[in-house]
């Protein structure tokens, strides 16, 4: 991503999962100005709705992260990653 090589990069992530599809948006921070790694850190919960940094996720169900990237041509700007809850 990298668009200014001065200052660390945020991106605006959504994360859903099988048991929660409407879920939850956070804001990944680049880990250096020029890293291209971003991170997150996000709790789960069987028990309680999604709220704020917690995702409600059932165990066993998948995760997933969508995001759009704007340093690849259309129509691939919309990237989901997909995690295994375990």
């Amino acid at each position: 991503m990298n668009l200014n090589p001065e200052v660390s990069d945020v991106y605006q992530i959504h994360l859903f999962s099988d048991s929660e599809i409407a879920g939850i948006g956070v804001n990944a921070v680049g880990t250096s100005e020029i890293s291209g790694s971003f991170i997150e850190i996000t709790s789960t919960s069987q028990n309680s709705p999604s709220n704020g940094n917690r995702l409600s996720a059932l165990f066993g169900c998948e995760i997933f992260v969508m995001y759009d990237d704007h340093t690849l041509s259309k129509p691939s700007q919309n990237l989901i990653i997909l995690l295994h809850y375990l």
